[in-house]
């Protein structure tokens, strides 16, 4: 399966790029067939070879090394488990700096730090003050709303992400919110193995390595996007879940709660409906109903914040779109894009993981009630998206999916444990260490290499951008692709140039700018050196 997905993927890749679609002299929106042609033919073609080996090998194949209970209670006894917390951190710290040179790549991640920043303020919503009102729509960063009767701006995505990052930013420490959460998600990760296994203790230590190991969770822990603290999250609720205690069920809601208001109200939704459902079905009636008002009261409060957020604002991307204008019934380019999804879901994860999942899925009567409940939140995430119409654009493997990966490394843990005993000595023990290995030497290493390369001309641009001496920075998205993300102003105001649109500027307003100040217009020819790609 793994080699047929990674073949797909390669042709698919191979096709886009004689299309044309994954240009940078073309047309700015294409990121995610960009990213898809530049870095996944070199990936597929690994994992396609490494699969064909695997396979080979577990047929005529001998392991020498064995995981056994001894050498796990070993391991587990030197408390792996936080080690591994550890590790995960400081390897998610070195490379925000290393990698992503501490940069909001895209604008998703950007305005979390926008919005960090206003909430850091003491302030909902940044009050843009005189002379600037009158300019403020040309230097309204893309997805941040704009109030003109009020002069405000805000995020345009809900606030809980923003809120936990302003509370490091009050300390200086805004750069360490992922790393934290990734750390965070290893620890509830395996709170939650303990709990479902309680005298299998390699479950464990194979649901921490499968996580641990996944490039997707790695890499993305390095960002600013809020996916880190949904698959924290949706581990600590499922911790609680599993207790299934008092305490437990009292603060599970609550963690729910958190978790729609993160970003997007969708992303938990999905992961949290099957157990919902369960809840509905099998618990006692104060559960159904301390539960349910909960999430009620929680739903509430989010169409609240979004009708407050979005009154008087208007669209920065120059059409407003409903929100169900984005769904349709899926067709051929959908097809292909889900497509092209399934294969970054496996691609960016460990070799191990997948084929663990697969044997989980496979053995799909033999689950509990928990794990079909996994299965089904996978389910849902994956045929939700199939109807979205748009592709993710940047994103480092699905993003969408990123959410579940706790789900998965569950699953590949329950696959584990349902290898017999006599497997997971012959065979389990040697693609565990192999898969590992893989993970560490080959596709973090070179996952890293790739995402470091596509970052660096953006951050560079931007601190080329942010040293211009001039206090006036006009730039012309048509003339760099995607340098309209490079348009981003402190949202109050207080330091660096001021960045401008250049089509949202009127021939007045460009007089006037002139008269407070000296303005730069940005040319092509500034950018390029760094790498940025000059378009038609």
């Amino acid at each position: 399966m793994i080699a047929a997905v990674s073949m797909i993927g390669w042709l698919l890749a191979r096709s886009i790029k004689l299309t044309g679609a994954a240009r940078t002299n073309h047309y700015s929106g294409n990121v995610f067939y960009y990213l898809y042609t530049a870095n996944e033919p070199l990936m597929f073609g690994l994992s396609f070879l490494f699969a064909i080996l695997l396979l080979v090998h577990s047929r005529y194949g001998v392991t020498a090394i064995t995981l056994t209970r001894h050498r796990t209670r070993a391991l587990l006894g030197k408390n792996i488990v936080l080690i591994t917390a550890a590790a995960v951190f400081f390897i998610a710290l070195s490379g925000t700096f290393v990698i992503f040179h501490n940069f909001a790549l895209c604008m998703d991640e950007y305005l979390s730090e926008f919005q960090a920043d206003i909430f850091a303020s003491g302030r909902l919503m940044a009050v843009i003050q005189e002379p600037w009102r009158q300019f403020a729509y040309a230097m309204t960063p893309i997805f941040a709303t704009y109030n003109p009767e009020q002069h405000t701006w805000m995020s345009a995505y809900l606030p809980t992400y923003a809120a936990i990052r302003a509370i490091f930013s009050l300390v200086g420490l805004q750069f360490i919110t992922n790393p934290t959460l990734a750390a965070v998600s290893i620890l509830a990760l395996a709170g939650v193995t303990k709990n479902l296994w309680p005298r299998k203790k390699s479950n464990t230590l194979v649901a921490v390595l499968m996580l641990a190991t996944s490039s997707q969770f790695l890499i993305t822990s390095m960002t600013a996007y809020s996916m880190p603290a949904h698959l924290c999250l949706n581990l600590i609720w499922l911790w609680l879940y599993i207790r299934d205690d008092k305490v437990g069920w009292i603060i599970v809601p609550w963690v729910g709660i958190i978790a729609m208001g993160l970003h997007q109200p969708i992303v938990h939704a999905l992961f949290v409906l099957p157990f919902l459902i369960r809840i509905i079905r099998q618990r006692t009636t104060w559960v159904k109903i301390y539960v349910g008002t909960v999430y009620l009261l929680g739903c509430g409060l989010w169409l609240t914040w979004m009708c407050y957020s979005t009154q008087g604002m208007i669209s920065t991307l120059g059409v407003a779109r409903t929100t169900a204008s984005y769904f349709g019934f899926p067709g051929i380019f959908q097809l292909i894009i889900q497509t092209m999804n399934f294969s970054l879901m496996l691609s960016w994860q460990s070799i191990a993981m997948s084929i663990l999942v697969f044997i989980a899925f496979r053995n799909w009567s033999l689950l509990t009630s928990f794990m079909k409940d996994l299965g089904w939140g996978c389910a849902l995430t994956f045929i939700f998206y199939f109807f979205f119409q748009n592709d993710q654009g940047h994103g480092w493997g699905y993003r969408y999916c990123y959410a579940i990966l706790g789900n998965l490394a569950l699953l590949a843990a329950e696959g584990w444990c349902q290898l017999s005993q006599r497997e997971r000595v012959s065979k389990g023990s040697g693609l565990m260490l192999v898969s590992t290995c893989i993970a560490l030497l080959v596709q973090i290493p070179v996952r890293a290499i790739q995402a470091e390369s596509f970052v660096r001309p953006f951050a560079e641009s931007m601190n080329y951008l942010q040293s211009i001496k001039e206090p006036f920075v006009v730039i012309d998205h048509d003339a760099v692709w995607y340098s309209q993300d490079l348009v981003r102003n402190d949202p109050l105001l207080r330091r660096g140039p001021k960045n401008f649109f250049s089509h949202r500027l009127t021939a007045e307003q460009s007089d006037r700018l002139k008269a407070l100040g000296t303005v730069h217009r940005v040319q092509p020819a500034e950018l390029s050196p760094f790498g940025m790609h000059l378009r038609e």
